[in-house]
């Protein structure tokens, strides 16, 4: 995949970026999206197609701890990440319910 990985981040960091990178074959987390999205940014890639699979392996592997400071998944979620997260789902699965009814009664509710 020839993603720019600034402008990946640019417009899509304040939403939900799990399952957009696939590595070897697996949709990859939220951490791990943002993990290699930023050390690839901050060693000078451009792209995703620049990154060798050598080096997303090691970023992207769960006993390797090296790479957790480039983990930036918020703890707590914005209602726009959580709206954001909603309507994914919702294209995603075409379900029956929307995303934006769901959200403007948690909006009454906060």
């Amino acid at each position: 995949m020839n993603l720019d990985l600034k402008g990946f981040k640019r417009q899509n960091w304040p939403m939900p970026v799990s399952d957009v990178i696939i590595h070897k074959g697996r949709h990859l987390s939220e951490s791990d999206t943002r993990k290699l999205v930023n050390y690839a940014i901050e060693q000078g890639y451009e792209t995703l197609a620049d990154v060798p699979d050598e080096i997303a392996d090691k970023v992207c592997d769960a006993y390797n701890k090296d790479f957790d400071k480039y983990d930036d998944t918020p703890a707590l979620y914005s209602l726009e990440y959580i709206k954001a997260t909603l309507r994914k789902v919702q294209n995603c699965y075409n379900v029956e319910w929307d995303a934006d009814d769901i959200m403007d009664k948690l909006e009454a509710e906060l």
